[in-house]
C-alpha cells in the first residue's frame, strides 16, 4: 500500500498508531513491540518492519526485529514470557540473600568501610 510522504510522516510520528503491544513485566521492566516505520534489513531480502525492545529488568535493552505483524505479536509474548522468568529469578535471589545472614555482614562490612 503505497502512501504520500505526509500521510507516511504523520503515521510514523503517532506512537499510538506504531504500538504493536506494551506489557508492564515488573514494577521497572516492560516490553515494548512497535512498528519501526522503515525497512531495517539494509542487506536485502525481506524487510524488517517490527521491533520488541525490553527496559529496564535484567533483559534491559535487548531487541528482537521481525518481518511481519504477526510474527512481532508472537514474538511479544515470548519476550514477556523471557523477562518475567528473569524477573522472577533476580527477585528470588534478592529474598534469599535478604535472608543469609552473610549477606547482612557483607552490608554492615560495606557500610563501615565508606
Amino acid at each position: 500500500m503505497a502512501v504520500d510522504m505526509m500521510t507516511w510522516a504523520m503515521t510514523l510520528g503517532n506512537m499510538r498508531k506504531r504500538k504493536v503491544a506494551r506489557t508492564v513485566v515488573a514494577h521497572n521492566c516492560e516490553v515494548s513491540t512497535v512498528f519501526l516505520g522503515l525497512d531495517h534489513n539494509h542487506g536485502g531480502g525481506e524487510p524488517i518492519l517490527f521491533e520488541t525492545m525490553v527496559f529496564g529488568g535484567p533483559l534491559d535493552s535487548d531487541s528482537m526485529r521481525y518481518h511481519t505483524y504477526d510474527q512481532a505479536e508472537a514474538g511479544h509474548a515470548a519476550t514477556v514470557i523471557e523477562a518475567r522468568k528473569a524477573c522472577e529469578q533476580i527477585a528470588a535471589l534478592r529474598r534469599a540473600a535478604r535472608g543469609s545472614k552473610g549477606w547482612r555482614r557483607h552490608i554492615r562490612r560495606m557500610k563501615r568501610t565508606s
